[in-house]
């Protein structure tokens, strides 16, 4: 969720900064996306919850019980 949130606060300020966005390479993407991969792969526990995501929907839920609707 923290990734997420980084990520999108960038999206966010880099147009508003006017400063001009580097695209990555497909190979750079490629090989950044494979690390996540790796990184999710070997800490994901098969049949098990990732404990940090339930916590963050049970804080919407209470937030906003209607977010699924």
């Amino acid at each position: 969720m923290h990734n997420l949130e980084r990520s999108c606060r960038a999206q966010l300020v880099i147009p508003a900064s006017g400063a001009g966005i580097a695209p990555l390479s497909d190979a750079v993407a490629r090989h950044i996306a494979q690390q996540y991969a790796n990184f999710y792969d070997s800490i994901e526990v098969p049949e098990k919850p990732d404990a940090a995501w339930a916590a963050f929907k049970r804080m919407l839920e209470r937030a906003d019980p209607d977010f699924t609707n």
